[in-house]
């Protein structure tokens, strides 16, 4: 007898920072349809959920409840499980984030692409995090791209980058706010933030550091 043809099926683990919503149980349901309907067919199904149980977002919540971030992701996780237990989804296998086994192989992976370079340490993350205590951000859109000397102030603020070849600087300031861009010395024209307080800017990179000037107009 032939071998059944293996199908499988999961869903987004769901974010353990308040009780599931209704998108959530929508999704189980729809993807238990699918699960059942591939069984009929004569496939053998595994049918994979869980819960995602790390983040900064987790941290707080369990501080303002006043409980360890483990206690309060171990009662929300319960309540999604008993959700979906209560919907009669036929999932193989409830993963947790938290789960010994599953943070195992999380190691051996990250392990194997950091050996490899997929992962590494970029130069310029100091200067990142001190923008970001100024309720700035930066984000460098091409890896090994490096922001330096950045001087965050009250009207905008100035950095150099430089890098591998050309980049997309994104800076976060003021919502809808409009700024003056000079690059390496030459105007480079009026930019204005979008709803969120986001300006990109294309920067061309050579052979030395250039020098990027956002300033309130």
């Amino acid at each position: 007898m032939a071998d059944k043809p293996k199908y499988y099926i999961t869903t987004a683990i769901a974010y353990t920072s308040g009780k599931p919503h209704i998108g959530n149980t929508y999704e189980i349901v729809l993807a238990d349809a699918i699960a059942r309907y591939k069984r009929s067919q004569g496939y053998d199904v595994f049918f994979q959920t869980g819960t995602d149980e790390h983040g900064q977002k987790i941290e707080l919540k369990a501080e303002e409840a006043g409980v360890t971030p483990k206690e309060f992701v171990d009662n929300v996780s319960g309540e999604i499980k008993r959700i979906w237990d209560l919907m009669n989804t036929s999932y193989d296998k409830f993963i947790r984030t938290t789960d010994e086994d599953h943070e195992k192989h999380v190691q051996k992976i990250f392990k194997k692409l950091y050996d490899q370079g997929d992962i590494y340490k970029v130069k310029t993350f100091s200067e990142i995090t001190k923008l970001e205590r100024n309720g700035m951000f930066v984000y460098e859109s091409v890896p090994g791209t490096a922001v330096m000397n950045l001087n965050a102030t009250d009207t905008g603020l100035t950095f150099q980058v430089e890098g591998p070849e050309d980049a997309q600087i994104t800076v976060e300031l003021e919502d809808e706010s409009e700024y003056d861009i000079t690059i390496d010395g030459a105007d480079a024209g009026k930019m204005k933030t979008n709803l969120g307080g986001k300006l990109s800017l294309s920067v061309e990179l050579g052979d030395h550091p250039v020098d990027v000037k956002v300033t309130k107009c």
